[in-house]
């Protein structure tokens, strides 16, 4: 089988405060502030959610306050601040879905998004999938099919 992940998008946590964590990446570690029209686009599609991007080391660092009712409150209300999800391009994502669940890996979420409205020149719908593979490797996988138009903290 071939890589399938085209490119690491971020780390993706939970926190009641994400611009409390993302001044402390600022602070401590010199973090720059990235996919703003992203995150303004990803907050329209819950009001009350706030998501901040942190660029440092090469690595996207997405916090989100997420709204009640999904596996994102329901995180935060059981363990606190804590990494949600890692997410990731993958080619053939329907193909990748259904290996994941082939392994007894579960479903959490699915969403269809226009990422052309957070700023990416692409068209149409991008659908994601949240998997959660924790007894296996210890991760939730967000997936979405690649976008050779994101670049990973690049869009500002």
């Amino acid at each position: 089988m071939s890589e399938k992940i085209k490119a690491f998008v971020h780390l993706e946590m939970v926190h009641p405060d994400p611009d409390a964590a993302a001044r402390f990446m600022q602070e401590v570690f010199g973090a720059e502030q990235v996919e703003q029209e992203i995150s303004s686009y990803l907050e329209s599609l819950a009001p009350g959610m706030r998501i901040v991007h942190m660029l440092v080391g090469g690595v996207v660092f997405q916090f989100v306050k997420p709204v009640p009712g999904n596996s994102w409150q329901e995180l935060l209300d059981a363990q606190g601040p804590c990494v949600h999800n890692v997410t990731f391009q993958v080619d053939g994502l329907e193909e990748v879905r259904a290996a994941l669940l082939a392994k007894g890996c579960q479903q959490v979420s699915q969403f269809d998004m226009k990422m052309q409205k957070g700023g990416l020149n692409v068209s149409g719908k991008q659908r994601a999938y949240v998997i959660n593979a924790m007894p296996q490797v210890g991760l939730r996988f967000e997936m979405i099919e690649t976008m050779p138009e994101w670049i990973p903290g690049a869009a500002r």
